[in-house]
């Protein structure tokens, strides 16, 4: 893996209500963060309108602080072709990104370097980066909200799999009778009552950042 340069990366958690980003320095300092509601400038368009000012309002204090941005790393809340930067059909929140190529999008739009993945990855990058996961060869995440998602990171390296759920326990085997079929377990327990999730929207911008480093870092990036 090869080293990025001192500077900062944008790193923006996609939510259905809230999209939240921060300024990320390569030890993992959040030097500055914004939040605002996913749908404030309205619906379709207007989410990717909102995500693109988000990131434009993230560079202004970067340049305050004569840091130069390095890239910017987007989750989401459903499976990424990370090599294109584009949403699969499952994402749930919000609906109108199905399909749409947001990696691309966003380079082109803001001249960066732009990495997007599912946001449980993103989460996983960011603790093996940055927190409790540090130096481990080995790492499994659950992360449990109103749905359920995992992450799994073997001997170094990210499992993605090869369709994208890679770790994503929410969608696992379930025999029944003689058959196997997918059960979706996000879908068959109201987990808000159960628990909630502790992960905080810090932890996703992070967790973003550590996305982009991750793939710097594998030489996957111009």
């Amino acid at each position: 893996m090869t080293a990025p340069s001192p500077g900062a990366i944008i790193g923006v958690d996609l939510g259905g209500t809230t999209l939240a980003g921060g300024l990320v320095g390569a030890a993992g300092v959040v030097q500055h963060s914004r939040t605002v509601p996913t749908d404030r400038r309205g619906r379709g368009e207007g989410i990717l309108d909102n995500l693109l000012e988000l990131i434009v309002g993230l560079a202004e204090p970067a340049r305050t602080l004569h840091l130069p941005i390095l890239g910017v790393g987007v989750g989401v809340p459903g499976v990424v072709e990370v090599e294109t930067g584009t949403i699969g059909e499952d994402i749930q929140n919000p609906p109108e990104f199905r399909g749409m190529p947001l990696g691309r999008i966003l380079r082109e739009k803001t001249g960066l370097p732009v990495v997007v993945d599912n946001d449980v990855n993103a989460l996983t990058l960011g603790e093996w980066t940055f927190g409790q996961a540090r130096d481990l060869r080995h790492v499994a995440m659950i992360a449990v909200g109103t749905s359920i998602g995992g992450g799994l990171i073997l001997n170094g390296g990210l499992v993605r799999g090869a369709s994208g759920y890679g770790g994503e326990i929410g969608h696992i085997m379930e025999p029944v009778l003689r058959w196997a079929r997918f059960y979706a377990f996000e879908s068959a327990f109201d987990l808000t009552r159960i628990v909630r999730s502790t992960l905080n929207k810090q932890s996703g911008v992070l967790g973003a950042a550590a996305l982009f480093l991750y793939e710097h870092r594998c030489g996957r990036l111009d």
